[in-house]
């Protein structure tokens, strides 16, 4: 499932509940850094 706007990853996170694979985008880097202090590592 796709997110184009990942901002604050709820959209992954329900995603990951629904046993879907997330692929998350964003480019402001600050919440890039949010997701990846989230669990969102692989960015």
């Amino acid at each position: 499932m796709c997110d184009p706007f990942a901002g604050s990853g709820t959209f992954g996170k329900v995603a990951n509940k629904m046993k879907r694979i997330p692929l998350l985008c964003e480019q402001n880097l600050q919440y890039i850094d949010y997701l990846k202090r989230n669990g969102f590592d692989e960015i």
